[in-house]
């Protein structure tokens, strides 16, 4: 699996479209290890999509995703979770430790399961 956290600076961005970096993560066992960063130079939400996915992105995590970007990822098996906030180890150990629900954003509501994360 390839963890992507849309970043800004040492945090993760709180809007997507604001994101400077993506820091890709591969999974292996009970541990996440890094495996390279991607500077963001467009601000268009294909072309950040394709990146993504060029990348064999399995998993986001971001702050504020806009629908129509949630859905084209979603749609090409990117599993999202958005609405999150938090310095980048903070993060990580998060996922590690299988819950991210205490980096929700303040007044974001709860997450709802999407069509692509329920098959």
């Amino acid at each position: 699996m390839v963890y992507c956290l849309a970043c800004y600076q040492d945090r993760l961005a709180s809007v997507f479209d604001t994101a400077s970096e993506l820091r890709l993560y591969h999974r292996r066992g009970d541990d996440i290890h890094p495996a390279g960063r991607l500077t963001l130079v467009s601000q268009d939400a294909a072309d950040r999509t394709s990146a993504l996915l060029a990348c064999g992105v399995t998993h986001l995590y971001c702050g504020a995703l806009p629908t129509a970007t949630r859905r084209l990822l979603e749609v090409s098996g990117v599993q999202v979770t958005d609405w999150l906030c938090g310095g980048v180890d903070e993060v990580v150990a998060a996922v590690r430790q299988g819950s991210t629900d205490h980096l929700r954003m303040p007044g974001a509501a709860q997450a709802v399961p999407s069509p692509a994360s329920a098959r």
